[in-house]
């Protein structure tokens, strides 16, 4: 998402309409964009927030942003990318011929060697920051179209790229503190159930205690997702455990669990240091899931898991913007 809406300029709706994936152009997410922008009106630059995306798997808005870093150093190098880098785009992002992918990324190669050999030129021309964040949107479009190419294990390379995103961020903010939100299976700190190393663990891996993860359960569930033919359908699902048990009884829907805390509870240290079939559902999802629980959970040990769980006892959908 580009800042200017956090910096005044713009508005939230224009901001969530920017996005590119559907499931986060809903009313919350404008709501959240609007309560940042409103925060930031009132305190100095080093204290505003920005939003950054950390996944990298659509072109359209890093490629909008190198082209036009690239048509403030020259608008005939910058033309020259649009056209090279043309098959790299949002509509094709999952169908588009390997040979085009290739010939894009071997361009993408060229440039971002260009830009490195280049370096104190292209500064000079506008900023270090801008350089730097030109070169990052041409590192997105090139791990998104290695992704795309299917030479690799999709899951472990994309959780890799993530997690190098992360860091990036940290290291151009020069900040000590990133909020971070993500699928309960990129964000988990396990090692186990899972068939690839997960963003989580190796930021666990990197920063210690440093990285506290919040996973999210419910009991029972309604939302919207894509099927595999691309309809936009309502699901609704139960998911029962030892832990979202220990809620169901008490007033409020939903609630937020530290476990360093909760562990000082002989029962609930015992229930968080034991395997729980725990709610995992991706943005696509079809009617025969709902049929077989090991397509919707992931059986984890909360403890090593997470540093602590929203439970929600009854969720419902998003509301989506069109």
């Amino acid at each position: 998402m580009n800042d200017y809406i956090l910096t005044g300029e713009g508005t939230a709706k224009e901001a969530v309409e920017a996005i590119g994936f559907e499931i986060y152009r809903t009313q919350e997410m404008e709501n959240l964009v609007q309560w940042m922008h409103n925060y930031n009106q009132g305190v100095t630059d080093d204290e505003k927030i920005k939003f950054y995306g950390f996944d990298m798997q659509r072109y359209d808005y890093s490629k909008e942003g190198l082209l036009s870093y690239l048509g403030q150093i020259d608008e005939k190098l910058a033309k020259s990318y649009e056209e090279k880098l043309a098959d790299l785009n949002n509509a094709t992002v999952y169908t588009q011929a390997k040979e085009k992918i290739e010939y894009a990324l071997s361009e993408l190669n060229t440039l971002m060697m260009e830009m490195s050999e280049n370096r104190a030129i292209y500064i000079k021309e506008t900023s270090e920051k801008e350089y730097t964040l030109a070169l990052q949107y041409a590192q997105c479009l090139k791990e998104n179209a290695t992704l795309q190419l299917g030479k690799a294990n999709y899951s472990q390379t994309r959780d890799t790229y993530m997690t190098q995103k992360v860091k990036w961020i940290l290291e151009y903010e020069e900040d000590e503190k990133l909020f971070i939100t993500g699928h309960n299976g990129h964000i988990t700190k396990s090692k186990s159930g899972l068939s690839y190393t997960t963003m989580g663990s190796r930021l666990f891996d990197e920063f210690g205690d440093a990285y506290y993860a919040i996973g999210t359960d419910f009991y029972q569930s309604t939302f919207r997702a894509n099927n595999s033919k691309g309809e936009a359908k309502h699901f609704t699902l139960k998911n029962n455990n030892t832990l979202i048990e220990q809620f169901m009884d008490l007033p409020h829907n939903m609630y937020f669990l530290d476990f360093e805390k909760a562990k000082a509870h002989p029962e609930l240290k015992a229930i968080l240091e034991h395997s729980q079939s725990m709610a995992n559902i991706g943005s696509e999802f079809n009617e025969w899931q709902k049929l077989l629980k090991m397509s919707y959970t992931l059986s984890l040990v909360p403890d090593t898991s997470y540093d602590g769980m929203i439970m929600v006892k009854e969720a419902t959908p998003t509301h989506i913007e069109k």
